[in-house]
């Protein structure tokens, strides 16, 4: 859904901050964002998505994935080499 030019500057400062919130919390977890990950983020700071579009383009598989994985396997994914909990 195309958005853009239709929120204002309050709503574009409240959507920064809510990314900016969530990306500073994957990065504690070990994980960083990709660069397919950072410009949905954009398009939905600049109005390019609403919401539920930008939540939707998360593929569920990729987070259960993730959610279900051992220490170990975690690891391996991580760019740092450690598993989200700091083990391994």
């Amino acid at each position: 859904m195309k958005l853009r030019n239709t929120i204002s500057d309050e709503e574009r400062k409240r959507r920064q901050e809510a990314v900016d919130y969530a990306r500073a919390s994957i990065e504690l977890s070990g994980y960083h964002l990709g660069t397919e990950d950072e410009a949905r983020a954009q398009a939905f700071v600049n109005g390019d998505l609403d919401l539920s579009d930008f939540v939707r383009s998360t593929a569920p598989s990729q987070l259960e994935d993730v959610s279900r994985a051992s220490p170990e396997a975690a690891a391996e994914r991580s760019p740092s080499g450690r598993a989200p909990n700091g083990r391994g």
